[in-house]
């Protein structure tokens, strides 16, 4: 073996393997590094440098010893790569599972999360599978039949929403501010004051605009009314101005831009126009008026048929809540509509799934190797498990009594996570959850030298044949004489 750029056994013993040890020639366990006299091979050296002579690995086995030191690089180079390849597939499985939640974490009687929210471990973004939401809207009646036609509400949640459900009744729709005018004569010479500029007010949201109208001789109601329109959009009231003509008769529809009783407006003639008289647009044709609604049996009126409610901790406005509700029709009078907002079993699923596939394909690569790898990677497994075994099976995270294999029960964890998605939450993804340990282990190896995962020394005896050491996948590891056990 190269030490130093010359021969570990001298350039007169180019060769090992004599049978002059016997067939065993076993190492002894937990020997010191090679050089120091009180090894197995230290005392093989010093009983063989001086004659020049070789020293015996085996029965009649005789090799160079740049063959044995290129077995030794060997196993490492082909077994470490494995198992860094199998770290980082853990760390990629464990990270979208990584709650976004951090610190002691409080639940009010509605499921309300109380606490600060931090990264965990590098690995909690927002964008995990614990932050996706997934909204179900149910019609129900008293006995259990939905009611016909369409669901009176639709939603949607962002991620990170507070898992909850919502019985709603819908009493009212929320409606715009309408004035829809008399119906006349497209064709039919205009009787809008004319020749002079003729102005109007439009009072919206606590604002009085005004406009004029310009109308010549020989204008008919149709291009009247359009003229009329134009000038009430120039306004930028908060209203628009439309013509609608049906066969041979024209009317002027004049709509707030926004529902409810907040956007409601008046047009009124300045002076003595006679705008509004002639149109038919001075009075509402259809009442601006709120939404009206029961959330879980608390009344409330919203200024818009879609808004927002699960408001941030910050109890910022409801324009930043994370449930969007949009009213779709007044519910029937023995039916109300049933929003939940919970995790995404799918995805929730399919997560559990890869971290399981990943954990198992650590485990067997090093149970398969043994004589390279330590075991102690397995012990920390097998230790993670054990501490979470009842909470692992209750959610349906099944640990394998003989072989320590993880499986997953989706009957099982699906209804978990209908049932008790905290429970999903803390035993997989918060600090001591199953995604933060095995992130942990994956760290501990791509972190940590190479030489952390090999095997100690073992006795070899007879199996020489098929066992070898190897030292290291780097050069200074061969410095050091640290032998492992190869299989080949």
């Amino acid at each position: 073996m190269a030490l130093g750029g010359a021969s570990l056994f001298g350039s007169s013993a180019a060769l090992i393997g004599n049978p002059q040890f016997g067939a065993s020639n076993p190492f002894s366990p937990g020997a010191s590094p090679l050089g120091q006299g009180g090894s197995f091979l230290g005392r093989l050296l010093a009983g063989n440098r001086a004659s020049g002579g070789q020293f015996g690995l085996g029965d009649h086995v005789t090799v160079p010893v740049s063959q044995y030191e290129a077995q030794f690089a060997a196993g490492l180079t082909i077994t470490i790569p494995g198992l860094y390849s199998r770290a980082r597939t853990l760390r990629e499985a464990a990270g979208p599972l990584i709650s976004n939640l951090a610190g002691t974490i409080g639940e009010d009687t509605h499921g309300r999360l109380i606490g600060g929210k931090t990264g965990l471990l590098g690995a909690g973004t927002g964008e995990g599978v614990f932050s996706r939401r997934r909204v179900t809207v149910v019609s129900i009646s008293p006995s259990d039949t939905p009611p016909s036609g369409h669901t009176a509400v639709a939603a949607k949640a962002k991620n990170d929403a507070r898992l909850a459900r919502y019985a709603i009744d819908v009493t009212q729709l929320a409606t715009a501010d309408l004035h829809t005018g008399t119906q006349l004569l497209s064709s039919a010479a205009t009787t809008i004051s004319n020749g002079s500029q003729v102005r109007i007010t439009i009072t919206s949201t606590g604002t009085t605009y005004d406009t004029a109208v310009v109308t010549i001789a020989g204008d008919t109601n149709s291009s009247a009314l359009s003229k009329v329109a134009t000038a009430i959009n120039d306004a930028n009231a908060g209203v628009t101005a439309s013509v609608t003509t049906t066969g041979d008769v024209s009317k002027l529809v004049v709509t707030a831009n926004s529902t409810g009783t907040d956007a409601a407006f008046t047009i009124a003639d300045l002076a003595a126009g006679n705008i509004t008289s002639v149109t038919g647009i001075g009075a509402a044709t259809t009442a601006a008026q709120d939404a009206a609604l029961r959330i879980n049996g608390i009344e409330r009126t919203e200024q818009s048929n879609q808004f927002n409610i699960d408001l941030p901790y910050d109890g910022a406005s409801s324009s930043l809540g994370r449930v969007q509700l949009t009213l779709l029709s007044v519910t029937e009078s023995t039916a109300t509509v049933d929003v939940g907002v919970a995790f995404d079993a799918d995805q929730m699923v399919h997560a559990t799934r890869s971290l399981v596939a990943a954990v198992n394909d650590l485990r067997e690569y090093v149970s398969d190797k043994p004589d390279i790898l330590t075991a102690g990677l397995i012990r920390r497994l097998d230790v993670m498990v054990a501490e979470l075994k009842s909470s692992l099976e209750s959610i349906g995270v099944i640990a394998d009594a003989a072989s320590g294999a993880l499986s997953v029960d989706e009957t099982k964890l699906r209804k978990a996570v209908q049932e008790r998605p905290y429970e999903v939450e803390r035993t997989i993804g918060y600090a001591n959850g199953l995604a933060s340990r095995t992130l942990g282990v994956a760290n501990t190896v791509l972190n940590d030298p190479s030489i952390a995962f090999v095997t100690l020394p073992v006795p070899i005896g007879r199996e020489y044949g098929r066992w070898l050491a190897a030292a290291s996948i780097a050069h200074h590891f061969l410095f050091s004489g640290l032998f492992v056990n190869l299989a080949l």
